[in-house]
């Protein structure tokens, strides 16, 4: 992750592979100390006014781990992208990055590629679909192999996927002719 140029520092990716471990195999469980750590850790990056792309790819944050950064990114007012990428995020953190995107008035990426978004009949990617779709900022969103969660039931699922792809196409769309 950057700070307009500066680097996250590593202590924050094991912060957030241990929020990660905290819980299931799936993708993890934030629970108590390794979820406060994680929480306490993020106040003062997401709370800088010079946060402008943050990049936590790989990082087996889990779902809990995303609710709690996407909350605490709701007035980072210089965010333009964020990539949580591989980062375990599934119905909660996605639902939650719904709820940022919709907030944000500045982000102008968001990258959710390989994070299990879908299964037991998903409510986060309608919710990122809308909000990807009445956002006044966002230009790019990467969503490549999505899967489903661990012993979920995915009829449906390529359905889902390909409503999402046609809004990011659509928004890719707007962007290009408004530039």
């Amino acid at each position: 992750g950057s700070v307009c140029g500066g680097r996250l520092p590593a202590d924050q990716h094991r912060l957030g592979a241990e929020v990660g471990r905290g819980g299931t195999a799936t993708g993890g469980t934030a629970t108590g100390a390794a979820a406060a750590a994680f929480a306490a850790a993020l106040r003062p990056i997401c709370a800088s006014p010079r946060l402008c792309q943050l990049s936590l790819s790989g990082a087996s944050v889990g779902d809990a781990g995303i609710v709690l950064l996407c909350h605490a990114l709701q007035h980072a007012q210089s965010l333009k992208e964020i990539d949580l990428s591989a980062t375990g995020c599934a119905e909660e953190g996605g639902l939650a990055c719904a709820r940022l995107v919709r907030a944000s008035r500045s982000l102008s990426r968001v990258d959710l590629s390989r994070n299990p978004l879908h299964g037991k009949p998903s409510l986060a990617l309608p919710a990122l679909c809308e909000a990807i779709g009445t956002s006044p900022s966002l230009e790019t969103v990467e969503l490549a192999e999505l899967h489903a969660a661990q012993g979920a039931a995915t009829p449906g699922t390529r359905s889902r996927l390909q409503t999402a792809l046609v809004v990011a196409r659509a928004l890719q769309a707007k962007s290009s002719l408004s530039a």
